[in-house]
């Protein structure tokens, strides 16, 4: 196979080993195939990966480094000097790698961020003091800003917007040569959009899911057929192909060793995936556990009862989501966790909704669905966008990772729980721990108080739960960090008259700019874009 046969774009990182049926095999970026033009624009690419997780329900104090472990280590810049009835905004921040204590053995940031993190830390962002100033209750859409899409707080006078993911994957500047997917999800419940995208038109709904399962998402992408056993592995299906381009004499040791890794990734994956299918797809195990056809068409979905197993789910979506990313089958991937990651014993995957509720007595094992939703896939996720891309640059360089929980404390939308990983191609700070709150001037934020059936608490108070900044600005930010212009998501019609982006007060604006300041909502956050 000579070079002319294999199939790239000389404008994008997509480039395809084709088989003799037509089977075509996404492979990661070759700046050996391109001439030095088409590299120079390959390399300012950005992907977007966004992934949480059910309720939350952690004290700040278990999520962020303590109030001693801060000290004195934070710089404080003044961010707005006061106007009207508004007080002066001091924010703070610091070098992550400042606030590292010993907790429960390990050296680490909060008892909810485990040492498996610590790799990354240069890499990393942590959040503070981003506020969503309406109540939720259950929030489907808000991680990236579609507010209305909740399920018992108020939706009156709220504008349904489509969710940034999908306002970046129909943004023509951030794909230049589409691939099949412009975004994958795990969840319909956390992503939305226009029912006319490309031309931002229509109602707003729930995006689709792509799939909901580690295997249907790879055979999707992958081209796998529907009877695993009955099909060629995609590896082997593009295998003369392969050998020939590895031969190639015009293909760099760098390129050569980089699709020997792709190749041995799907392979492998492949293979875990299926066998956990056909695992689920056996008569007598759907039987032993009492579900029909219907309730699971596949093990991997909400009813899944083995804690390792749960385990293997969410590694499994890690891997798939990161060779998606590395073979540029998209650019954009959220992801829902869907059962409960608890390793404490007695619990199962329903438990972490009453626990959250009943969250003074429940730290313990909330803190551990935390914990495991990090080691299990955050780690797993970043260890493999950690490979190198090109010249020392790696895959998680020109990601940006967002991790947010559906609340942070139960049922609160303030004070959400931000972390980020990744670079965005250069175009955010890393390795820093940003307090946006006013921890001077700002109001003590509660989401609930006493008691009901004796099992709710009024909400642990550190000091530091105080008013911040409006999320609005957060989510510019993430759209302006992976490449988009104002002019991309401003014509989405939104409540009132100021730009930027996301509805933030539904029908009473008076009691929003009272407590914050809305001027700014257009810009991105100080200290996180580069330049910013």
């Amino acid at each position: 196979m000579s070079k002319k046969n294999v199939k790239y774009d000389k404008v994008s990182r997509r480039t395809f080993l084709r088989s003799a049926s037509g089977f075509a095999l996404s492979l990661p970026f070759l700046p050996s195939l391109l001439s030095e033009k088409a590299y120079a624009q390959a390399i300012n690419e950005t992907r977007f990966i966004s992934a949480t997780y059910g309720h939350g329900g952690l004290w700040n104090s278990t999520f962020y480094p303590s109030a001693v472990v801060e000290g004195n280590k934070l710089a404080t810049t003044q961010i707005f000097g006061g106007s009207g009835s508004l007080p002066s905004h001091l924010m703070r921040h610091g070098n992550l790698n400042q606030f590292l204590s010993n907790i429960g053995g390990q050296n680490r940031l909060s008892a909810a961020l485990p040492a498996a993190l610590n790799p990354y830390l240069s890499q990393m962002n942590l959040i503070r003091g981003l506020d969503i100033d309406h109540y939720l209750g259950h929030q489907q859409g808000a991680t990236l800003g579609n507010i209305h899409a909740n399920s018992n707080g108020s939706k009156t006078g709220l504008t349904k917007m489509p969710t940034i993911d999908q306002i970046m994957a129909y943004t023509p500047g951030f794909y230049t040569n589409p691939p099949p997917f412009r975004s994958i999800t795990n969840s319909g419940r956390i992503s939305y959009t226009f029912l006319q995208p490309t031309s931002l038109t229509g109602e707003v709904t729930s995006q689709q899911t792509t799939a909901g399962t580690p295997y249907d998402m790879f055979r999707k992408l992958f081209g796998i057929g529907v009877s695993f056993r009955a099909e060629q592995k995609v590896v082997d299906r593009v295998l003369n192909e392969y050998r020939s381009l590895r031969n190639d004499p015009s293909l760099s040791q760098e390129d050569r060793d980089k699709i020997d890794r792709i190749m041995q990734e799907y392979s492998e994956l492949e293979s875990r995936v299926a066998l956990q299918h056909n695992y689920a797809s056996d008569t007598n195990f759907r039987n032993s556990i009492g579900y029909t056809d219907a309730d699971l068409i596949d093990k991997h979905t909400y009813n899944i009862s083995s804690q390792q197993e749960r385990f293997d789910v969410a590694r499994d979506f890690a891997r798939v989501a990161a060779i998606a990313i590395k073979t540029n089958a998209t650019k954009i991937i959220t992801y829902d966790v869907n059962c409960y990651l608890n390793s404490v014993a007695g619990n199962n995957q329903h438990d972490w909704h009453g626990h959250a509720h009943d969250f003074a007595n429940k730290q313990a094992e909330l803190t551990s669905h935390a914990e495991n939703f990090h080691i299990h896939f955050t780690a797993e996720l970043l260890n493999s966008l950690s490979q190198v891309e090109y010249g020392s640059t790696t895959y998680l360089d020109n990601t940006l990772v967002n991790i947010m929980p559906e609340s942070s404390m139960t049922h609160s939308s303030h004070n959400n729980h931000i972390i980020t990983f990744g670079g965005a191609s250069g175009r955010i700070h890393t390795g820093r721990y940003i307090d946006y709150s006013n921890r001077e001037h700002g109001k003590i934020i509660h989401a609930e108080y006493g008691t009901v059936n004796g099992r709710r608490t009024a909400l642990q108070n550190d000091n530091l739960n105080k008013s911040g900044i409006l999320m609005n600005r957060w989510w510019v930010s993430l759209m302006q960090a992976v490449g988009l212009q104002p002019n991309d998501y401003e014509v989405v019609n939104r409540k009132g008259t100021l730009t930027g982006y996301g509805d933030y007060f539904g029908t009473d604006a008076t009691r929003v700019n009272r407590d914050y300041n809305t001027a700014n909502l257009d810009s991105a956050l100080p200290r996180f874009l580069r330049g910013a």
